[in-house]
């Protein structure tokens, strides 16, 4: 079982799930108008189609996985090339009939263990089941940072099909979105080779054992009765990969499904009377040459520590019985005050994560767009009391993040100071420091919301990560600076 603490809240839940949530998709989730890493494009793809949507890895699991390539029947059939030349979207209508399923498989070469951002977009009607080196990545596989390996990497993509949905697929690879160790820094996935066909000698690979750590994702914003700031919750995960546990005698050794290049059938046919196709064995020699001695297994650690500090403030973590590729969620709550400082500082997250073997330090920031986002989208109020007559109430001070904005009700009937708010308005403008009693009541199961109404950095067309930094530097004092860059 895994536990959580923290030195100012008890983190409220841990999840574990087979169909992991998309952590960044909900708090990165961009527009077409918002800058994202550059990166690499997959534009070519083998395909094939089978009669139904496999329960399982139609290739193999792990070590068992299959090579398919071009013009051959490699597990579940034959594998067609096809190339898009630039465009990542590739339209399955033409190649794969209705009511089967689509199987994409493309070959990815890392010059050296990677940690990048993995896109994987689909039409919302399908659900797409993905596989990194033959190691299942919970779905919705849609936006993740994900582990390469040095060298040949294996994905593979399956999609059903349908009369009223024919999927699409487009697969991109971006600047990881989490914390990274200094010595990945300056690694850029454009230097990743994607190829269709099966390279030469390829086989099973994996990462080294390592344990990663997403950077927070903020997943919601409260104003708290009795709190002098809004409070911040967030959740972040912890993932294992490398190798799947084997057996101790098969370590290090080539899997069962390849021979020695001196143990092939060196012979141009099934018959053996037919000549040798190297008979001198120079061939299999230079293919030794090339490849050398299998890697060792690295298995992927199956328990974790860690100790990750959001602008000084310190979550400790423990993992057991971790799956490789599979995220471990957890969730904790910070002040907006934190949060900010750990959105403009290089360094405003910090990790220190510990397992059997091995351990490293990685740093990184919170995406200050995403912050700017929560900041201008509904606000929970919570702490209220019921007081008997169907309003619940509390006492709330203005806090800074605040200052200056108009904040109005989402939903229900409320109350500012014991008095009806006319058109939905608790302050206009919200001065800072300033004290109220907000009264509630709703018909419906609506919650307690409010939002600032005023414009803000959402609403600008250049919104780039770069200029919301610019943006949450001046959110500070009675915000002046922050609301006249929008007139407001």
């Amino acid at each position: 079982m895994a536990k959580i603490s923290t030195s100012i809240v008890s983190l409220a839940r841990r999840r574990r799930r087979g169909a992991a949530i998309c952590l960044l998709a909900s708090s990165l989730g961009g527009s077409p108008n918002e800058t994202v890493a550059q990166g690499l494009t997959v534009d070519r793809w083998l395909i094939t189609g089978v009669d139904s949507v496999p329960s399982t890895n139609p290739l193999g699991e792990s070590i068992q996985w299959e090579f398919p390539d071009r013009n051959l029947t490699v597990g579940p059939g034959l594998w067609t090339l096809v190339r898009e030349d630039g465009r990542s979207r590739f339209d399955f209508s033409d190649h794969i009939g209705p009511g089967e399923a689509a199987l994409a498989h493309v070959y990815l070469k890392a010059p050296t263990d990677l940690t990048v951002h993995m896109s994987v977009k689909t039409e919302s009607c399908v659900s797409v089941a993905v596989w990194l080196n033959g190691q299942a990545v919970p779905a919705p596989m849609v936006s993740r940072d994900v582990r390469l390996v040095g060298g040949w990497n294996t994905f593979l993509a399956v999609l059903p099909v349908n009369e009223n949905c024919v999927p699409s697929l487009a697969v991109d690879v971006s600047t990881p979105r989490g914390l990274v160790h200094e010595d990945e820094e300056g690694l850029s996935p454009s230097s990743v080779r994607v190829q269709a066909s099966r390279p030469p000698g390829v086989r099973p690979n994996f990462p080294q054992s390592i344990v990663t750590v997403t950077t927070p994702t903020i997943t919601g914003l409260a104003w708290g009765a009795g709190y002098d700031d809004l409070s911040a919750s967030f959740r972040y995960s912890l993932s294992t990969w490398g190798g799947p546990g084997i057996s101790a005698p098969t370590v290090g050794s080539a899997p069962t499904s390849f021979k020695k290049p001196e143990q092939e059938d060196t012979r141009g046919a099934k018959d053996k009377s037919s000549p040798p196709s190297d008979p001198d064995g120079q061939r299999a020699r230079m293919v030794r040459q090339l490849l050398g001695p299998p890697t060792p297994l690295s298995h992927a650690p199956m328990d974790a520590s860690a100790k990750v500090s959001i602008a000084g403030e310190s979550y400790i973590i423990e993992a057991n019985e971790l799956t490789p590729a599979e995220p471990r969620e957890f969730d904790g709550m910070i002040s907006f005050r934190k949060l900010r400082d750990a959105a403009l500082r290089e360094d405003g997250v910090v990790a220190e994560i510990k397992w059997a073997g091995g351990d490293r330090k990685v740093t990184g920031r919170v995406s200050a767009a995403s912050v700017l986002r929560v900041l201008h989208g509904g606000l929970d109020i919570s702490g209220l009391t019921d007081r008997g007559d169907g309003f619940a109430v509390g006492a709330f001070r203005v806090p800074d993040a605040l200052a200056g904005f108009t904040i109005h009700a989402v939903d229900g009937d409320w109350l500012v100071n014991g008095r009806s708010a006319l058109d939905g308005a608790l302050c206009d403008p919200c001065k800072r420091g300033e004290r109220f009693e907000f009264g509630f009541r709703s018909s419906s199961d609506a919650k307690p919301q409010v939002h600032i109404i005023n414009r803000g950095w959402p609403d600008v067309t250049e919104r780039t990560e770069e200029s919301a930094i610019e943006w949450l530097r001046v959110l500070e004092g009675d915000n002046r600076k922050y609301r006249e860059r929008v007139g407001g």
